[in-house]
């Protein structure tokens, strides 16, 4: 587990890319909070902000976060446009 490997205490995201033909890239991990986590706080029934503010002040690990699956399915888009000059 790459969070426990760089013993990382907080919320963060990793980011994989697996192509067509099933080869697996690591894109990079983000130590904070990203936009899109109120659809794996809905996921997961949790409230990562709390959890994120519960460790800044020093409390262990809350054991829900330990036990917490995946339940259920969110979809969360965003869209982007440019214009033409």
């Amino acid at each position: 587990d790459l969070a426990l490997y760089l013993r990382f205490r907080g919320v963060g995201s990793a980011h994989f890319l697996l192509d067509a033909r099933g080869s697996f890239y690591f894109l990079g991990f983000h130590p904070s909070l990203q936009p899109e986590h109120a659809v794996s706080e809905m996921c997961a029934n949790l409230d990562l902000v709390e959890v994120q503010v519960r460790l800044a002040l020093g409390e262990p690990m809350p054991a829900e976060v330990t036990r917490a699956e995946a339940t259920g399915h969110a979809v969360q888009a965003r869209i982007e446009a440019a214009l033409d000059p």
